[in-house]
C-alpha cells in the first residue's frame, strides 16, 4: 500500500513536469521579446505575439500602441533607425519609420477601425492600451494617441527592424489580427409542437453569444403572423462565431409561450452560407384550483377572479364540497374574491387572494371562511326628494376609514360593529354633513336612512324633465349641451330625450336619457356609470363611437383600452372602495340642524330625545291635570260663598 502511494506521488510529480514544460514550450513569445545583434539590442513590447483585436459595428474608432526599446553601447539611442511595416499576404501595407527618445524607447499609434462612428461620441483614441499596456505612473499628451496609419482587418505581421549607424541590423516580428465583426440576418422560423391555431405574431426570439468568451451579445426580435422572422445577429470575420437561438418563457396576450429546447448553430467566420433555423415552441394558458373552508360554506357562492389590468373577468361557482376551478384562463394577475356585502348580510367574510400566474401558472389555493364578530348595520344616502346620491362617505366617529355608498343605489354596509350606541357621519360632494346615532344591533340598524340637505353653491342644470347635479367642488364648464368636467363629480337623471356630452380628459360621453355618475378626482378611482338608459363613449383620438349599455361600469383610466363591466357589488367593492374620505364635514348651519348634529356628535339619538320629552310632556300634564282641576273647582266654590 505504501509502496502504491510512492509510485503515484511520483508519477503525479513526473506528470506535472511535463505539463509545465509543454507549457513552456506551448506559450508564445511574450513581452519584451528581443533581437540582438552585434552591438544592438531590439526589444518589442506591444502588441503582444498572437493578440486579436476586436472592433463591432457599434464600437468607438481606437488605437493600439506598438512600443519598444533599442539600445547599442557605441551609439546614441536617437542615432538609431526604427522602421516598423505592416504585412498583409507577404506584402507591405503601411510602413512608418520612428525615432528613439534618449532612453531608446519608441512608440507609435496604430488605428484598429478606421471610419468607426463618431458623430454624437468623441473618440478617446485611448484603448485598452492605456490601461492594460501603460504604466499608470506614465502621463501623455493628447496628440501622442494619433494614429500613424490604420491596420488593415484580417491576420498580420507587425515587422520592426532597427538599424544603427554602423549598419548592424535587428528585426522582430509578431503576428496579430484585427478582427471587424460585421451584421448578419439569420432567417427565423416558429413552429407548434404540437398543433394549434393560436396567434404566432409577436412571439420574442432572442438569439446570444459571447465574443472572445467575454463580450456578451444579445439580439431580439418577434415573428410576423406566419411564424417568420429574421434577426440581425453579429458575426465574427476571422473566428466562428456560436449563437444560441430561444424563446424565452414569454406571456403575451395571457399566453406562456416558450422553446421546447433551444437550437444552437456556428457562424463560420463571415456568417455566409446561412440556414433557415426552425424553433419549435409550446404555448400553454393557466388554471386556478381553489377550495372554500370553513365552519359554514354557502351552498351557492360565485367566486371571482378580476385580473389586474382590467382584463376579461371570469366568474365560477363553487362545487358541493366547496372546491371551485378556472380552467384555461390568461396568464395575469389576479385578484380572487366574491360578493362580500351578500356575504356578510349571512354574518361572514372572505379574504381575498392575490396570485400572479406568470410565476406559477397552476396554482392550487385554499379561502378561509370567517365568521364576523360584530354586527352589521346598513342604510341609504339620499336627498331631500328621496333620490339616491352615487357619492358619500360615512365614518364612525373617532374611526378615520371610510364606508363608501354604492354610486347606482346610495346604499352602505358597516361591518363588525361592537355594541352600544355610536354616532355615524355621512359626507357627500354638493351637500351638508349629517350625523346620527346608530344602535348595532337594533332592528332600526338595518335601514338607516340619511336626507342631506344641498348646498346652494352647489347648482342643478336642467335637463329635460330632470336635472344634474354639479357639487360645489367639481369644477366644470358648459358650452351648449356640452360640459366638460375638470375634476370632481358630476350625476344627473332624465326620462325625456334630450342629447348631452359629457367630456372628462380624453374622453367625450354622449347621452340622451337615462341615469349616470362620473367621478373624475386625483387619488380615487375614475369611473363613469351608466344606471339606466344607454350612451356611447369615444377617446378623442378616435374616430368611432362605443355603444355603451344600461348596467354598464367603465374605468376613465384605461385608455385607449376602455373595458366596460356590469354594475355588480363584487365590482363596486374591489374597484371603488377607497381608503380615504375626500370630502370634509361640514354641518348645514340652521339652529335646528346644527342643534341635531351636535346632540347626535355626544351620542344622544334626537328622535329618541324628541320621543323622551313628548313622553315627558303627556307625563307631566297627566299628573297636573287633577291639580289644576282641583284649583279651579276650589275657586268657583270661593265664587259662590261670597255671592
Amino acid at each position: 500500500m505504501i509502496q502504491s502511494n510512492l509510485k503515484m506521488k511520483i508519477f503525479t510529480k513526473q506528470f506535472l513536469i511535463i505539463i509545465i514544460i509543454g507549457c513552456f514550450i506551448l506559450l508564445p513569445l511574450g513581452p519584451n521579446a528581443r533581437a540582438e545583434s552585434t552591438n544592438l539590442v531590439l526589444r518589442l513590447d506591444l502588441p503582444n505575439e498572437g493578440e486579436t483585436f476586436y472592433s463591432g459595428p457599434s464600437t468607438l474608432l481606437y488605437n493600439i500602441p506598438i512600443e519598444g526599446q533599442v539600445s547599442s553601447p557605441g551609439h546614441d539611442p536617437r542615432e538609431i533607425q526604427v522602421k516598423i511595416e505592416i504585412l498583409q499576404d507577404l506584402q507591405v501595407v503601411a510602413s512608418q519609420d520612428v525615432n528613439p527618445d534618449g532612453n531608446g524607447k519608441f512608440r507609435i499609434y496604430a488605428q484598429v477601425n478606421p471610419g468607426a462612428y463618431v458623430e454624437n461620441f468623441v473618440a478617446e483614441l485611448i484603448p485598452c492600451g492605456d490601461r492594460c499596456h501603460v504604466h499608470p505612473s506614465d502621463s501623455f499628451s493628447r496628440h501622442e494617441w494619433d494614429a500613424s496609419f490604420s491596420l488593415p482587418p484580417g491576420v498580420m505581421i507587425i515587422s520592426v527592424t532597427a538599424i544603427d549607424p554602423d549598419g548592424n541590423t535587428a528585426n522582430l516580428e509578431r503576428n496579430i489580427t484585427v478582427d471587424r465583426s460585421h451584421m448578419v440576418d439569420i432567417p427565423i422560423r416558429v413552429v407548434f409542437f404540437s398543433s394549434s391555431d393560436l396567434p404566432l405574431e409577436g412571439i420574442p426570439i432572442s438569439a446570444s453569444t459571447w465574443l472572445y468568451m467575454w463580450r456578451s451579445r444579445i439580439f431580439s426580435g418577434g415573428t410576423n403572423s406566419d411564424g417568420n422572422a429574421t434577426l440581425q445577429v453579429e458575426a465574427l470575420s476571422e473566428r466562428a462565431t456560436n449563437y444560441r437561438f430561444e424563446v424565452k418563457p414569454t406571456v403575451l396576450n395571457g399566453i406562456l409561450y416558450e422553446s421546447v429546447s433551444p437550437v444552437d448553430i456556428t457562424l463560420v467566420p463571415g456568417g455566409n452560407n446561412i440556414p433557415k433555423i426552425t424553433l419549435v415552441i409550446k404555448a400553454s394558458l393557466a388554471s386556478i384550483q381553489g377550495r372554500i373552508s370553513g365552519d359554514q360554506v354557502p351552498s351557492e357562492l360565485t367566486i371571482w377572479a378580476i385580473p389586474d389590468d382590467n382584463g376579461n373577468i371570469l366568474t365560477t361557482e363553487i362545487n358541493g364540497d366547496g372546491t371551485f376551478e378556472f380552467k384555461e384562463i390568461p396568464i395575469n394577475q389576479y385578484t380572487i374574491t366574491t360578493d362580500k356585502d351578500s356575504l356578510a348580510t349571512l354574518g361572514y367574510s372572505l379574504k381575498d387572494v392575490k396570485l400572479d400566474l406568470s410565476k406559477n401558472t397552476n396554482p392550487i389555493i385554499e379561502m378561509n371562511i370567517t365568521k364576523l364578530d360584530g354586527f352589521i348595520c346598513q342604510g341609504i344616502v339620499l336627498d331631500n326628494a328621496d333620490n339616491p346620491i352615487p357619492f358619500s362617505w360615512g365614518t364612525i366617529e373617532g374611526d378615520k376609514n371610510p364606508v363608501e355608498s354604492r354610486p347606482d343605489t346610495g346604499k352602505f354596509s358597516i361591518l363588525n360593529l361592537a355594541d352600544g350606541n355610536m354616532t355615524y357621519i355621512v359626507n357627500a360632494p354638493g351637500y351638508y354633513s349629517q350625523a346620527k346615532v346608530i344602535s348595532p344591533g337594533s332592528e332600526t340598524c338595518s335601514e338607516i336612512k340619511f336626507n342631506l340637505s344641498l348646498k346652494p353653491e352647489s347648482r342643478e342644470i336642467a335637463w329635460g324633465s330632470g336635472k344634474i347635479t354639479v357639487p360645489a367642488e367639481s369644477v366644470i364648464s358648459q358650452s351648449g349641451n356640452s360640459i366638460f368636467i375638470e375634476r370632481g363629480w358630476l350625476w344627473g337623471n332624465s326620462i325625456d330625450i334630450e342629447p348631452i356630452i359629457l367630456q372628462s380628459g380624453n374622453l367625450r360621453i354622449q347621452l340622451e336619457n337615462g341615469r349616470f355618475a362620473l367621478q373624475n378626482l386625483p387619488g380615487l378611482t375614475q369611473f363613469f356609470i351608466l344606471i339606466e338608459g344607454s350612451g356611447s363613449i369615444q377617446p378623442t383620438s378616435s374616430s368611432s363611437w362605443s355603444p355603451i349599455p344600461t348596467g354598464t361600469l367603465i374605468l376613465l383610466e384605461n385608455q385607449p383600452d376602455l373595458v366596460m363591466m356590469p354594475i355588480e357589488s363584487t365590482l363596486i367593492t374591489h374597484y371603488l372602495r377607497s381608503n380615504i374620505s375626500p370630502i370634509m364635514t361640514s354641518f348645514e348651519p340652521t339652529f335646528i340642524e346644527s342643534v341635531l348634529s351636535r346632540l347626535a356628535l355626544l351620542g344622544i339619538d334626537a328622535a329618541k330625545l324628541i320621543t323622551f320629552v313628548t313622553y315627558a310632556i303627556v307625563l307631566i300634564s297627566i299628573m297636573l291635570l287633577p291639580i289644576i282641576m282641583l284649583i279651579r273647582w276650589r275657586r268657583k266654590q270661593k265664587l259662590q260663598k261670597e255671592n
